[in-house]
């Protein structure tokens, strides 16, 4: 209504934010119906990440950028490896592993995030790093390329449901470091019995209070493969 919008105005104003609304049709606007601005900003590791409202992104940067710095330190790149990001959103982990790797492909089942993420990567002129588009729930291998190639790395930051649906795939492909970074402990420790069987071990492990006072928690975990 008129009053409640001049309420959340005033709060806006007070707290030096935005407040949009998105309508049914998905729609942003901001609280005067004014079309909103097409891109946000948030900085991760040096690198300008362009994002919209209706894209999924870590809300906590700060600790986000701390999840990123400790994902590059785990890994210790050398700068010859071929890294695989699955769930890779706009880029938040391919674009700062990119400088670090010998090639990245980043993997999202959102379209309109795998085009803001290449988008990403061109403004940044960052041209080992390429972006597609596929459901990693259901996944044939015979269809994908990038699950025919060989991954030194995988790094997987799948939503709560986990990433069931590509433990057969890195059960073949053997990679020889994962790294896993959950939002659910419950399909987490379902994902980690499906990797031991296939011959990994747990070196490292981390929380991340991403939500602090809140029961959400992220977990960090770095599988290698027995040889």
């Amino acid at each position: 209504s008129p009053a409640d919008a001049k309420r959340w105005n005033a709060w806006a104003e007070a707290q030096g934010v935005q407040v949009w609304l998105q309508t049914a049709e998905g729609q942003l606007h901001d609280l005067q119906g004014n079309a909103a601005s097409p891109y946000l900003e948030e900085e991760v590791m040096g690198l300008s990440i362009h994002w919209t409202a209706a894209d999924f992104i870590q809300v906590n940067a700060q600790i986000n950028s701390r999840m990123v710095e400790q994902a590059i330190d785990w890994l210790a790149l050398s700068g010859q490896e071929r890294v695989l990001d699955c769930f890779c959103g706009v880029g938040n982990f391919s674009l700062p592993l990119a400088a670090r790797a010998a090639q990245v492909v980043g993997i999202e089942g959102v379209q309109a995030q795998v085009e803001r993420a290449h988008d990403n990567a061109q403004r940044l002129g960052l041209t080992q790093v390429e972006f597609y588009q596929a459901d990693l729930s259901q996944v044939h291998p015979s269809e994908a390329r990038w699950m025919q190639a060989h991954w030194d790395v995988v790094l997987l930051d799948p939503p709560r449901a986990g990433a069931a649906g590509l433990m057969p795939w890195l059960a073949q492909a053997c990679p020889a470091r994962i790294l896993y970074v959950s939002c659910d402990p419950a399909t987490l420790a379902r994902d980690a019995e499906a990797l031991k069987a296939a011959g990994y071990r747990i070196q490292r492990a981390s929380m991340i209070d991403m939500f602090p006072q809140t029961g959400h928690t992220e977990t960090m975990v770095l599988f290698e493969h027995l040889v």
